[in-house]
């Protein structure tokens, strides 16, 4: 054993001897290479040869990846270079076939990679409308067309309640769940309270307390607000020549007050709540022209502005509101801010007065304009101009023209901002930053102004009582189920049924509450 170990040692030493002296020479090879310099000089001339054709393969590399980022390719036909666009295609219903200039290109949801050009995009599904859109893709862009909706082609239709003539009063809380409605005729105070979300028993039955209200023998109650809390609900009450602001809370009525009697002493024309909340308001009176902000827990009513012409408030702070110009046939349009007051438009003398703000994509948008004028006037941000001291006019980015323009509004997501006059409408898009002008040639009283169904689609009912619903850019029209001319469309949370206030099918001067089914079931 002992003399297997010398061994082991021996060969040991003996390997690792000869390995020693294989490097040295390498090394001595090397360094008398590096010291000769025509060897040296080859040496270099290799190195950076290498060098140069890496850098050249990495640029290559990149330029490839640069020209597929922005879609171009080879068209494997004919060699030619091309740039693809890309379309991300969705649908509700999902799972519907998808038809991109005829060819057949699977079912929702899908992307499509395909080169810049003109596209007519079809969407199917068994027992729904068609859905279509002409496309002018891009090189390089992206277009999303997440938003297609598929109506039934065969509309089922029920009543759900039944009155016994067109009802003065019905509204949908924001959430979409509730509707509240009322008899008419009614001097009760009470109120059909509508669970859209229910199937079985959707309807109960509120009353007001015994003192909210005044004393008076006629009234009529419309709906000026919901709060975002879906319970209370802020209503104008006009009773024997007079009139009052009442707050109806749905879920607990005991706590339904009277906002009139809250301020005594301070009479008021208008009231609406202040950032959507049920305790705080603006109060204005037409007759002085004077907007009070108020609070009912303090019982504090502090003037904002005076000279008030039109008014919308926004969130907490901000409120927009028109005064009469020094040039008696134009009209100043302020922005006030923190009680920082700036005039941000001057617009010609109108009896409507178009006025908004939403949020989206963490960008503010507020919209002003006139009705005789026929612009709307977008400005986006506009509180960075100033860093909120007003020390800057803000400017405006960009106006739709519409004439005889009417009303304002933004979709439920506020990516869009619509103006309307009767049929016609001016739409921006602030996604894409695009603009679009159309007319959906359907009668429509004046005084109706179309609601957002969703976040891309818009609806009304027209003269004829049948219920349209549009795409953003007025493509897509559809008509579904009858309903009172000019009154709501209403949808329940999950765009699963839409409802409607229609003449009744038995007797055309009862009205009822009508549900139709957007989902078919197989």
């Amino acid at each position: 054993m002992y003399d297997s170990a010398i061994s082991i040692v021996s060969q040991a030493i003996t390997s690792g001897d000869n390995l020693y002296r294989k490097v040295t020479k390498s090394y001595i090879l090397g360094m008398m290479e590096f010291l000769d310099p025509k060897k040296r000089l080859a040496h270099r001339k290799k190195l950076f040869l290498g060098y140069g054709l890496i850098a050249i393969a990495l640029a290559m590399t990149t330029i490839i990846i640069v020209f597929a980022a922005y879609g171009f390719d080879i068209d494997r036909k004919t060699g030619d270079v091309i740039q693809n666009g890309m379309m991300i295609i969705d649908s509700h219903p999902e799972s519907a076939r998808i038809s991109v200039n005829g060819r057949d290109e699977g079912n929702t949801s899908k992307r499509l990679s395909v080169p810049a050009g003109q596209y007519h995009i079809e969407l199917s599904r068994d027992g729904y409308r068609n859905w279509k859109q002409d496309v002018n893709l891009a090189g390089s862009s992206i277009e999303q067309l997440v938003y297609p909706f598929l109506f039934p082609s065969t509309l089922s239709t029920k009543n759900i309640q039944t009155y016994s003539a067109q009802p003065p009063l019905v509204s949908q809380s924001p959430d979409r769940q509730w509707l509240l409605t009322q008899q008419p005729g009614d001097a009760s105070g009470a109120f059909q309270l509508i669970d859209l979300n229910d199937k079985t028993n959707p309807s109960t039955t509120i009353v007001l307390p015994a003192g909210v209200a005044s004393a008076g023998t006629t009234q009529n109650l419309e709906v000026v607000e919901w709060s975002t809390n879906n319970s209370d609900v802020l209503l104008k009450r006009t009773y024997d020549g007079k009139t009052e602001f009442l707050v109806l809370n749905r879920e607990n009525v005991a706590a339904s007050r009277n906002v009139t009697t809250a301020f005594p002493g301070r009479p008021f024309t208008a009231v609406t709540l202040r950032d959507k909340r049920a305790d705080q308001f603006y109060l204005y009176n037409s007759a002085d022209k004077t907007l009070y902000s108020a609070d009912t827990k303090t019982g504090s009513a502090t003037q904002v502005a005076s000279g008030v012409l039109d008014y919308k408030s926004y969130q907490k702070e901000l409120v927009l509101y028109v005064t009469a110009a020094n040039d008696t046939s134009k009209a100043d349009v302020h922005l006030l801010y923190k009680g920082k007051d700036k005039v941000i438009k001057t617009v010609a003398v109108s009896p409507t007065y178009l006025l908004d703000a939403a949020d989206f994509t963490g960008k503010m948008y507020v919209a002003v304009g006139s009705s005789n004028e026929g612009k709307l006037y977008l400005f986006a941000n506009p509180l960075d101009s100033y860093g909120g001291s007003l020390d800057e006019t803000p400017k405006t980015f960009r106006a739709l023209s519409l004439n005889g323009a009417q009303f304002v509004s933004f979709s439920n997501n506020a990516r869009f901002v619509s103006v309307q006059s009767g049929s016609s409408f001016a739409v921006y898009d602030a996604e894409t930053n695009r603009q679009f002008k159309f007319d959906t040639k359907v009668a429509v009283a004046p005084s109706v102004k179309a609601s957002w169904m969703d976040g891309h689609r818009l609806t009304f009912i027209g003269t004829d009582n049948a219920t349209r619903v549009f795409d953003f850019d007025g493509t897509n029209l559809q008509s579904l189920s009858p309903g009172f001319s000019g009154t709501g469309v209403y949808f329940d949370r999950d765009y699963t049924a839409l409802f409607t206030m229609a003449p009744g099918k038995d007797e055309a001067t009862k009205a009822a509450l009508t549900r139709t089914e957007l989902k078919v079931t197989q």
